[in-house]
């Protein structure tokens, strides 16, 4: 048996009943965003949650942009995780937690992870002191502990703030310091791939060694338990959850706890079709939103099993380590990224180790973190039968699905349309907006926005940073991103607002062109960015990455690639510079990082976010980039070019 990686606590000084099934989506949306139906909309989902006290008043908007939900309502997230499911899912499984790093795979039923959590809640109000309201932060791996500490904080009141394990000290440092928790708990170590990452070193350094450590084990073995749930008012904070995207300082969003849990039981039904006694796979780690929203609380919410994935789609040992679990547990519900697909894609390119596994248990397969090309989503149609195909597209700031496609079992169920990701959800009145901020026509490229008020879970403010919520236009939330939607009223999310680019007054869609290059049936991922030009503002580039085992003519790849783009959009482009890349740099969940690539291409400095995959990817795609002619050795003629017609 594998001893134990150590956890420490570190103290630090003060510093539904109700179904949907026979309701067609049209009349869903409709009631849930029209002001006149939306509360009743929502005081029939509040039957999926134990309340203490039951909610009278559904929204309070009195204070924009602000939107609180079920106000004068009490519950506990724990509560309704872990003891209401106790008499009769004692023995039922709760977690399986599958570690292909570590070779194990264990079954932890309800009754003991109420057992863990709620010693591990007595060790932090006896040993620790803290209270309703203060913080704590979780620097760990994938390990059930983890889960542990994040139900013992929701029952006793605490405020989690998991941090994704191995981020950097620096990094960490800044979550610390901005939530100002009373304990941290940590993994001595945590297990990846290439190796052992030292946790207990980075948080070291992170705190400059401050406070005291103590053992989780031996705290454990004198623990009493806490078997009181607090009662929590339904706007209180569940949890800080610090985002930076692939750009900026880190933002710790706070999520409430009543609306997180209507919203999350809704969706665990509605749109992923997992329920009581059902299992869900959030292939993510839990420092990221959906490990947040689908393997610590959703699926328990409904008195399902969890899966906790310690490993990776490849590598561990090979592309089948999702397969296998998905066989094995039986799962139902299934989420991961593009980007995750795309790797199994490239190792397994005919689908021949996916296809020695029986995945006819599940009923929704869920892709989302970022767009999910057509050729990605071919794949994932092509070689599995059966379950609904579901793009979904949402943000950290949401906390749930934005745009998804929905249960065939449960409620109304559309033909996807690759590129797209089906229909707002309900609860999401999303509208797209032109450069004035007023809404446009259907068909018609702009700034998807939800329009206010924000439905359940969506991110109650900024943490200590109300100033900077939701500033952007008035009466909207602006995502960021760019699309349109078509004839059918589906959603087409097409780039970053960032990603779009000017070429001599044309306005386009680097998202197209990446779908484009995709085309190409060696190509595996692309990604196009603005490259600035002094005759038509910004002209586009291109970088792709080959299947594996794959040998081509570069010249005539890149001749191809050309080709593809000038006739599928017209010479408007002026697509003429292809880079060919082993790897695309990406964030740990899976983004690609194209304003670092715009950013080198230009020659500007650019700063590496902390979610980085693999540093040595930069180093790859610098070199490539100059041997194209571009980079900083351009940007000084550029720039001198420009000086010459200033003066």
């Amino acid at each position: 048996m594998l001893k134990p990686r150590k956890i420490f606590f570190f103290s630090l000084s003060q510093s539904l009943k109700s179904s949907l099934s026979s309701i067609s989506y049209a009349s869903a949306y409709q009631s849930s965003i029209d002001p006149a139906s939306r509360d009743a909309f929502w005081r029939n989902h509040l039957q999926a949650v134990h309340w203490f006290k039951k909610p009278s008043t559904i929204l309070d908007q009195s204070n924009p942009p602000f939107c609180r939900w079920f106000p004068d309502g009490t519950l506990n997230m724990s509560y309704n995780c872990i003891d209401r499911h106790l008499k009769t899912h004692s023995d039922f499984p709760a977690i399986y937690h599958e570690s292909p790093l570590t070779n194990r795979s264990d079954v932890i039923t309800y009754k003991q992870v109420h057992e863990n959590v709620t010693k591990f809640a007595g060790i932090l109000k006896d040993q620790f002191n803290v209270k309703k309201g203060d913080r704590v932060v979780i620097y760990m791996s994938m390990v059930p502990e983890a889960l542990y500490a994040v139900h013992a904080c929701a029952r006793i009141g605490a405020i989690h703030s998991v941090v994704f394990g191995g981020f950097s000290a620096m990094e960490l440092s800044k979550r610390i310091v901005d939530s100002n928790p009373k304990v941290i708990i940590a993994n001595s170590a945590g297990k990846e791939p290439k190796g052992m990452i030292d946790y207990k070193v980075i948080l070291d350094e992170a705190i400059s060694k401050t406070g005291q450590d103590y053992d989780y084990y031996e705290l454990m073995k004198t623990a009493q338990p806490y078997l009181e749930c607090e009662v929590m008012n339904s706007t209180d904070p569940l949890y800080i959850l610090y985002t930076s995207g692939t750009t900026g300082a880190p933002k710790g969003l706070v999520r409430d706890i009543g609306g997180t849990a209507v919203a999350l039981s809704y969706s665990m039904k509605y749109i992923f079709e997992t329920t009581n006694k059902e299992t869900y796979f959030a292939g993510s780690d839990i420092g990221w939103v959906v490990g947040h929203s689908f393997t610590a609380y959703g699926p328990l919410l409904v008195g399902g099993t969890t899966v906790l994935f310690e490993g990776k789609p490849i590598g561990t040992p090979d592309s089948s380590a999702y397969w296998k679990i998905i066989a094995n547990r039986k799962v139902k519900g299934f989420f991961t990224s593009p980007t995750a697909i795309r790797a199994i894609r490239k190792e397994d390119p005919e689908g021949k180790i996916l296809s020695s596994y029986d995945l006819s248990s599940l009923a929704t397969f869920n892709i989302a973190g970022e767009r999910c090309d057509i050729h990605t989503y071919r794949w994932i149609e092509n070689h599995i039968k059966g379950p609904v195909i579901n793009d979904n597209y949402w943000q950290t700031e949401t906390g749930w699905p934005i745009v998804s496609n929905f249960s065939k079992k449960y409620f109304e169920s559309f033909t996807p349309k690759p590129g797209s990701a089906t229909k707002a959800v309900p609860g999401y009145d999303i509208q797209i907006l032109g450069q004035d901020n007023k809404p446009v026509e259907h068909n018609q490229l702009g700034k998807i926005a939800v329009k206010l008020p924000t439905p359940p879970s969506f991110a109650l403010t900024i943490y200590n940073n109300d100033a900077n919520f939701i500033k952007d236009a008035p009466g909207y939330y602006i995502t960021g991103d760019a699309g349109y939607y078509d004839n059918d009223n589906y959603l087409h999310i097409v780039t970053r607002i960032d990603d779009v680019i000017n070429t001599a007054g044309h306005r386009l869609s680097t998202g197209h062109m990446e779908e484009i290059l995709l085309h190409h049936p060696d190509i595996v991922e692309a990604a196009v960015i603005g490259h600035k030009d002094e005759l038509k503002g910004e002209v586009p580039i291109g970088f792709i990455v080959i299947k594996s085992g794959i040998k081509v003519d570069i010249v005539e790849l890149r001749k191809k690639m050309v080709e593809l783009v000038r006739h599928d959009l017209g010479p408007v482009a002026v697509f003429k510079t292809v880079i060919l890349l082993n790897s695309l740099p990406k964030t740990r969940s899976g983004k690609v990082l194209r304003n670092i690539l715009r950013k080198m291409c230009n020659g500007e400095d650019y700063v590496v976010p902390p979610t980085i995959e693999d540093m040595t990817v930069l180093d790859h795609c610098e070199e490539r980039i100059l041997e194209a002619g571009l980079g900083k050795e351009a940007r000084i003629l550029f720039n001198a070019r420009e000086k010459e017609i200033e003066d």
